[in-house]
């Protein structure tokens, strides 16, 4: 499979998981844009990437419309085109049951797992529409029903009906439309489990130029 010198963007690109998808496109010869909400992470992952292709950094609130209008202008002035939208970045607040959960932290929440996701899509969907080319990946999670997490699962769920809906929307084009469900990782919102370098060589396959058909699948990673 050949990606070389296509552009991937990725969301929550600072650390853990983002910061390792990012470093796995890089090496398959992307040009990396990476995009989150503290500098300094962003700038330490470009650090990291074994690329000769200099990555973008855009510190961004991609829960903010006007972020993200500002993020996308930026995007095509620079680059032209986006080929890869992985959608990484995700909050998980304290535990809490539903009646004790702060209208705060569901809105962040909400905020930040879903309207992030459809902001980038919205903003840059377009182009991909435009040029019959693009691959998408969105990062759920398997939590759908745990206790004390309603906002995270509600996120999460309804990531998942965004994923299914956007990709039947473009089954006549070559832009696939996927989710993960990793599984348990040791990063900055988890933890123990897996290293995110263990998990993100699963990823490869849905970046796959010559694929037509995975789309609108919500795959479990062991």
């Amino acid at each position: 499979m050949d990606i070389k010198n296509q552009t991937a963007l990725v969301t929550g690109a600072g650390s853990g998981f983002g910061r390792a998808i990012a470093c796995m496109l890089a090496q398959q010869g992307c040009r990396l844009i990476l995009v989150g909400r503290r500098e300094e992470k962003l700038q330490e992952t470009a650090e990291r990437l074994n690329s000769e292709k200099e990555p973008l950094i855009f510190a961004k609130d991609i829960s903010s419309s006007m972020d993200v209008e500002d993020l996308a202008f930026d995007v095509l002035r620079e680059v032209g085109q986006l080929h890869i939208l992985v959608n990484n970045a995700g909050v998980f607040p304290e535990n809490a049951p539903v009646q004790e959960t702060t209208v705060l932290d569901w809105d962040t929440t909400i905020a930040t797992n879903l309207r992030g996701p459809y902001l980038l899509l919205r903003a840059f969907l377009p182009g991909m529409v435009e040029r019959n080319y693009g691959r998408i990946l969105n990062i759920s999670a398997p939590l759908k029903h745990y206790p004390g997490a309603a906002g995270y699962c509600a996120s999460k769920s309804a990531l998942d009906s965004l994923t299914k809906a956007t990709a039947f929307e473009n089954k006549s084009r070559n832009i696939l439309v996927n989710a993960v469900e990793p599984p348990f990782m040791d990063t900055e919102m988890h933890t123990g489990g897996k290293t995110p370098e263990e998990v993100v060589p699963e990823l490869l396959k849905f970046f796959d130029p010559k694929d037509q058909s995975t789309r609108g699948r919500i795959v479990h990673l062991k």
